[in-house]
């Protein structure tokens, strides 16, 4: 199976993902200069998630600095740095299944298969009293996430919960 990229995500209505931050005060970072060649795949991303309805244009108190990392083929990797706003969250402790646990199951099956799910955390909604607290600004703006972005200390617990509970008929 393939998957189109310029498909929109599906969502899932399992869960809404929640930033608890106690009564910390907002976080905020500013942009930081980028080259030119940062700046435009910077914006193409931007204009991608815009497109896509991942995120929205921003307001909030909160935000977190866009970092552009470059990829081993000298290309650059839009990424978030999310350090600051994990720092004062509420840490789930949910756990994540034991390797050796998985590979004791997988032993004594007869058929296998596997998964991919595309795009996996923007399919997670954010719950509307988080989605300001993902905020991010770079040179063009600040935008907030409206899906479980990658980066949050929380998102793969609440990513590992999700499956446990669609995959649940599947143990």
């Amino acid at each position: 199976m393939f998957v189109e990229s310029s498909k929109k995500p599906g969502r899932t209505d399992l869960l809404r993902f929640e930033i608890d931050t106690g009564s910390s005060l907002p976080i905020k970072s500013q942009p930081h200069r980028v080259s030119r060649a940062e700046g435009e795949v910077m914006e193409t991303e931007i204009q991608q998630y815009l497109d896509l309805g991942l995120i929205r244009e921003s307001n909030s108190p909160w935000s977190s600095l866009v970092l552009m990392i470059r990829k081993p083929d000298g290309g650059f990797r839009f990424c978030i740095d999310y350090r600051k706003l994990n720092a004062v969250t509420v840490k789930d402790c949910y756990p994540m299944p034991l390797t050796d646990d998985i590979l004791d199951v997988l032993g004594d099956a007869r058929l296998y298969s596997t998964m991919d799910i595309a795009s996996g955390y923007w399919n997670v909604p954010m719950h509307e009293n988080s989605v300001a607290k993902t905020a991010f600004t770079c040179k063009y703006g600040l935008y907030e996430w409206l899906v479980m972005p990658f980066g949050l200390c929380n998102a793969v617990p609440a990513f590992e919960r999700l499956l446990e509970t669609v995959l649940i008929d599947f143990k």
